[in-house]
């Protein structure tokens, strides 16, 4: 048991890098290319941005997360990002609305990093964490943002 809570609590992190963190463009991440073309990521573009990621399309049909950028909340579902929170997310991931800038400027994983490196980046899991390790089991893919 003690073996499935540490793999979940890993899951939620890296579901947290994936999610918070998975600025795209043109469909092709960091992680995959080991390239990343500086953009301009503000609240006007975050969520048509993320919702070409392909991070965003492998959240599980039925999984549902609220992001907040500063204090703007979004609907992650399998495929899009929406302005907007849901009624029951199995997450909430918040991160201050400035690494938007760093997002775009160096990357997902690196903006991520640094908010979790300064306690910027907040997760409440809703449910159990066994749960939601299995739900989210393909975003395991994106560990290696977390250094």
């Amino acid at each position: 048991m003690k073996k499935g809570v540490v793999i979940g609590a890993i899951v939620c992190v890296i579901l947290i890098a994936v999610i918070a963190g998975g600025v795209m463009w043109f469909g092709k991440d960091s992680v995959q290319t080991g390239t990343w073309t500086p953009i301009t990521v503000t609240q006007d573009n975050v969520a048509a941005i993320m919702s070409q990621s392909s991070l965003v399309r492998d959240v599980p049909e039925d999984g549902v997360v609220a992001f907040y950028a500063g204090n703007t909340g979004y609907t992650i579902t399998k495929g899009k990002m929406e302005s907007g929170l849901p009624v029951s997310p199995d997450i909430t991931i918040t991160l201050p609305e400035s690494y938007l800038a760093a997002l775009g400027q160096y990357g997902w994983c690196a903006a991520l990093q640094e908010a979790r490196r300064n306690d910027d980046l907040g997760i409440e899991l809703q449910g159990s964490t066994a749960s939601f390790a299995w739900k989210y089991r393909a975003l395991e893919k994106y560990r290696l943002c977390l250094g």
